[in-house]
């Protein structure tokens, strides 16, 4: 993620943030319609309590850096997908209990209490995802030359797709 950060400018941040659409468009469909999307699949397909949990619950997470990786490889928005990861993984503090304490109530399997680490999570994807992100982007910021030969040096490795 640090690699593909040195990829990445303010300008692509300014880029996002001046057409935020996409960005909350996106976080709005991955915050509310995918575990809603989860319930109906739960409900059609009948289901068990602990299935219908776990659906909900995978439905609810928010991305996983590799997504970002392949945003970039795909010559995507990778601004966007960094945002999107960050955005989800402060947002999925609140809407994962929401969604899977609804999910217990809608669907019991006699749990009485379920106790689910989301704060450390989102802590995890943060520093895992969006925080060397930044600071690949700090580095091409202050050092450009350095952050194009790391990318390089990334890319010839395979680690990252060539810029």
């Amino acid at each position: 993620m640090f690699a593909l950060g040195t990829t990445l400018t303010i300008a692509d941040l300014k880029s996002v943030m001046r057409r935020p659409r996409g960005l909350v468009v996106g976080l709005l469909a991955h915050t509310f319609v995918l575990p809603l999307l989860a319930f109906g699949v739960v409900t059609v397909l009948g289901l068990s309590a602990p299935m219908a949990a776990g659906l909900v619950l995978i439905a609810a997470c928010p991305a996983n850096p590799s997504v970002n990786l392949f945003t970039y490889l795909a010559r995507g928005d990778t601004m966007l997908s960094v945002a999107l990861t960050a955005g989800a993984s402060l947002i999925c503090v609140v809407s994962i209990p929401l969604f899977l304490n609804t999910a217990f109530r809608v669907f019991p399997a006699g749990h009485t209490g379920v106790s689910f680490p989301v704060l450390p999570a989102a802590l995890g994807l943060f520093l895992v995802s969006t925080l060397p992100a930044m600071c690949g982007m700090f580095l091409r910021h202050k050092r450009p030359q350095i952050a194009r030969a790391l990318a390089a040096q990334m890319g010839k490795l395979g680690l990252i797709g060539s810029p």
